[in-house]
C-alpha cells in the first residue's frame, strides 16, 4: 500500500527494495518506478543515476539500514520508521544535512 499511495497521493517517484525476483515483480506491479536490491544502495544510486531521495521509509529493521539511509537521503528530507531499533542509532549522522527523523507506531 505505501508504493501505491506513494504513486498515486504524493505522486512520487518511488524506489523500492527487494532482494528476492518474486518481490521486485510485486513491487513492479505496485507501481514501484525502480526496485533495487537491498544490499550496497549507495552503489546502486550510483549506477542507475538516482538522485537522493527526499523521502525513506523504512518498514524493516532498521539496524542494518541507519547508516545507509543516512548516507543516502537528501538534505532536509525525512526518514520514517516503523520497526523497533534493536539498538541505539547515532542521530548525529543527521544533522548535517538537517534530517528529520520520524517514527511511527502503527494502529495509533
Amino acid at each position: 500500500m505505501a508504493i501505491q499511495l506513494s504513486k498515486k497521493v504524493a505522486k512520487l517517484n518511488v524506489i523500492a527494495t527487494a532482494s528476492r525476483d518474486q518481490s521486485r515483480k510485486w513491487c513492479e506491479r505496485m507501481g514501484a518506478d525502480t526496485v533495487l536490491d537491498h544490499n550496497n544502495l549507495p552503489q546502486q544510486f550510483n549506477n542507475n543515476n538516482l538522485a537522493a531521495p527526499d523521502f525513506i521509509l523504512c518498514m524493516g529493521n532498521p539496524d542494518q539500514y541507519f547508516e545507509t539511509m543516512s548516507e543516502l537521503i537528501a538534505p532536509q528530507g525525512t526518514i520514517c520508521l516503523l520497526a523497533n531499533a534493536g539498538k541505539d542509532y547515532d542521530i548525529n549522522l543527521l544533522k548535517a544535512k538537517s534530517i528529520t527523523l520520524v517514527w511511527l507506531k502503527l494502529m495509533t
